[in-house]
């Protein structure tokens, strides 16, 4: 007999729930279901969102032009842009030049490189050393952070990727 009212239950919630509005089933949807107790109330959720689904007529297709993916990107144009840091194919280093007269850096300095890449200082770091397009180094550290090494300075800046 209980499994029978949470049968019903299941049922007249999904009823109330469940709309031939919808274009699709939405992930919350699918959650309530799981959290449905009786196997056989569960299962009869399930299936009304399955049959839902179903029952939607497909989008129409729209006469654009069709889509172009957007471009590849190297394991070096990616660097310093990647949302986890040990994604596969990922580049521990990448090495530039900063054209031009180099100075230095104070902290919140800006970096643009021969590559086109804009790094930020990120630290309270400071030095001095003058020099006519340097070549840098940035490295991958621990927990996300990077790291700037200008050549013939025995000093690193932690530095993070703008664009």
């Amino acid at each position: 007999m209980h499994a029978l009212a949470t049968l019903a239950t299941a049922l007249s919630l999904s009823a109330g729930l469940f709309t031939s509005a919808w274009a699709n089933p939405a992930a919350a949807d699918w959650q309530r279901c799981r959290q449905v107790s009786e196997a056989a109330a569960r299962l009869a959720c399930y299936d009304k969102l399955a049959d839902m689904a179903v029952a939607q007529p497909a989008a129409p297709v729209a006469a654009a032009a069709p889509a172009v993916p957007p471009p590849v990107k190297t394991p070096t144009e990616r660097f310093g842009l990647e949302q986890k840091a040990a994604q596969e194919g990922a580049a521990d280093t990448i090495t530039s030049v900063l054209p031009g007269d180099f100075e230095g850096w104070d902290a919140k300095t800006k970096f643009t490189l021969a590559n086109g890449q804009v790094w930020q200082v990120t630290d309270g770091s400071r030095a001095y050393w003058p020099a006519k397009s340097p070549k840098v180094t940035i490295r991958r550290g621990v927990l996300g952070a990077f790291y700037l090494q200008v050549e013939g300075l025995n000093t690193t800046a932690k530095v993070k990727r703008l664009q």
